[in-house]
C-alpha cells in the first residue's frame, strides 16, 4: 500500500503533480534538420552516465557553450562553439518544456529520456543571466530500477548490516550525513524500504517527481518549499507515524528531535560531510544541544567512492610520494610492528589507465562508504551540559572514513590516486 499526501488544493499543479515531458519520442519522430540537435544532447546526457555523475551544467551565452560534467573525480569541462549542435538542442529542450514561458528568468521542468536503451527521469534548472543562460540537468532516477536497496548502494556488507542494525531500535533520533543531495535522497529512501512492515507507519518528506516507495507516506516538500507544503509536513509529523524520515536540515529538525525522544524513530538528512559537521548544523538549526542529547543515537555519515574498473586496473609500484601518503593515513601503532609490516607486504595497490569497458574512465562503478558513530553516555552528559567542543572532537576521533580509504587501496578496490585525492579533498573540507 501507498500512502501520498499532497500539500493542499490551493497550491498550483505543477506544484503537486509535475508534468514528465516524454523526449523519446522527440528523438524518434523529429525532422531531418533537428535530429543533430538531439542527438547532440542525447550523447552528451550519455556522457554523464559514463562518468558516473548524476548532474550536467551548461552555461550558453552568444558565442559558446561551457560545459561541466560533476564526477566524484572532480568536474570534466569542455568547451564548445555556436556551430556545434547542442547550441541549438537547448533551445530545442526551451521550446519542448516551457512553449508558454520562453521570457521567463527562471524555469524548473522534468523529461524522460532513453539512454544507452534505458529511461531515465531527468529534472533541468534554466536560469536567464546578463550573458545569456544556464542549465543545470540533474538524472533523478532510473526507471527501470527506481528504488536500489542499501545493499545496492553500500559498497561494503558489513557497512550495510550495521546501518540496519541502527535501524532496529525502537525511537530515538539517527542523522544522516552526505553532502551530496541526489546520493542522500537514495539511501533514504532505501532506508525507509528497510523499516516497512505491516505495523509500522512511516513518513517520508520527498523531492518533486519523486518514484513511489510501497508502504510509504511521501509528502513532497521542494527546496523552494511553499509555506503549504511546509504546513503540510508538520501537520503529517504530529499523525502517529512510527519512523519520520526528513531529507533536509529545513523539515522542522526541532520537532523532530522532539518527536525523537518521544518514542519515535526519526532520520534527518542533513548535507553535511562528517559527523561532527552534522552535529554543528543540527545545533545551527535551532536545536538546543540538550534536546540532542537525549534523542540522539547514531550518525550515519556517507562519501562516494570509485570502484577501479577490474578490466584495466594493474599494479601500481610505490614511489616516495605514496610511500609517505600511506604512512600518513596509517602510522605504526605502539607494539604494532609487525602487524603493520605483515598489512604491507598484503598490500595491492593499484591503478586504471582506463579501456572500451569502463569509457576510459577507469572506473567501474560507484559505491558509497558508510560509517556509522554511535553516540556514548559521555557525549550525551556533555551536551546536557552544553559542552558542545567535546561532542565535536570525540565525533572526529571517531572518523574512520581516512582509515578505510587507505583498507580499500590496499585491497585494490579503489586506485590509490583515488584515495589520494578524496583524502585531499577531505582536508579541504574540514575532515581528518
Amino acid at each position: 500500500m501507498h500512502h501520498a499526501l499532497v500539500a493542499s488544493a490551493t497550491l498550483p499543479e505543477h506544484l503537486l503533480q509535475p508534468r514528465i515531458v516524454d523526449l523519446r519520442t522527440r528523438l524518434r519522430d523529429c525532422s531531418i534538420d533537428d535530429q543533430a540537435a538531439w542527438s547532440a544532447l542525447q550523447i552528451q546526457l550519455e556522457r554523464t552516465l559514463d562518468h558516473h555523475s548524476h548532474e550536467l551544467y551548461l552555461d550558453r551565452d552568444a558565442e559558446c557553450i561551457r560545459l561541466q560534467i560533476t564526477s566524484t573525480n572532480g568536474f570534466i569541462g569542455n568547451r564548445l562553439l555556436k556551430a556545434d549542435p547542442l547550441y541549438d538542442a537547448l533551445s530545442l529542450l526551451q521550446r519542448e518544456l516551457w512553449p508558454d514561458r520562453s521570457q521567463a528568468l527562471s524555469q524548473r521542468s522534468w523529461f524522460l529520456i532513453s539512454l544507452y536503451k534505458r529511461d531515465y527521469i531527468f529534472q533541468i534548472d534554466y536560469i536567464r543571466t546578463s550573458s545569456g543562460s544556464t542549465f543545470t540537468l540533474r538524472r533523478l532516477y532510473d526507471k527501470k530500477n527506481p528504488l536500489p536497496q542499501l545493499e545496492e548502494l553500500i559498497g561494503l556488507p558489513a557497512q550495510a548490516a550495521r546501518a540496519r542494525q541502527r535501524l532496529q531500535r525502537p525511537h530515538g533520533l539517527i542523522l544522516l550525513a552526505d553532502i551530496d543531495r541526489c546520493s542522500r535522497v537514495r539511501t533514504a529512501r532505501a532506508l525507509a524500504q528497510c523499516l516497512t512492515g505491516p505495523d509500522r507507519r512511516i513518513l517520508l518528506s520527498e523531492t518533486t517527481c519523486h518514484p513511489l516507495v510501497p508502504g510509504i507516506t511521501q509528502i513532497t516538500v521542494p527546496l523552494e518549499a511553499q509555506e503549504e507544503h511546509q504546513q503540510a509536513w508538520l501537520q503529517a509529523c504530529n499523525l502517529s507515524h512510527d519512523v519520520i524520515i526528513a531529507l533536509e536540515i529545513d523539515h522542522a529538525p526541532v520537532r523532530l528531535t522532539r518527536l525523537a525522544s518521544e518514542n519515535r524513530l526519526v532520520i534527518q538528512g542533513l548535507a553535511a560531510n562528517s559527523a561532527s559537521h552534522a552535529l554543528t548544523q543540527l545545533i545551527a538549526s535551532g536545536t538546543r544541544p540538550e534536546a540532542i542529547a537525549r534523542a540522539l543515537t547514531s550518525v550515519l555519515v556517507q562519501h562516494q567512492i570509485a570502484v577501479a574498473c577490474e578490466k584495466c586496473k594493474c599494479p601500481t609500484p610505490l614511489d616516495d610520494k605514496l610511500n609517505n601518503w600511506i604512512s600518513q593515513q596509517n602510522p605504526v601503532k605502539p607494539g604494532a610492528i609487525q602487524d603493520w609490516l605483515d598489512d604491507r607486504l598484503t598490500d595491492n595497490f593499484v591503478g586504471a589507465g582506463g579501456c572500451d569497458a569502463c569509457n576510459h574512465t577507469g572506473v567501474e562503478k560507484i559505491i558509497l562508504s558508510l560509517d556509522c558513530v554511535d553516540v556514548p553516555a559521555e557525549v550525551q552528559d556533555a551536551l546536557c551540559d552544553g559542552d558542545v567542543r567535546y561532542a565535536v572532537e570525540y565525533f572526529d576521533r571517531k572518523n574512520a572514513f581516512p582509515e578505510q580509504l587507505v583498507r580499500l587501496a590496499r585491497m585494490g578496490v579503489i586506485t590509490i590516486q583515488h584515495a589520494i585525492d578524496i583524502t585531499q579533498s577531505c582536508k579541504r573540507q574540514g575532515i581528518q
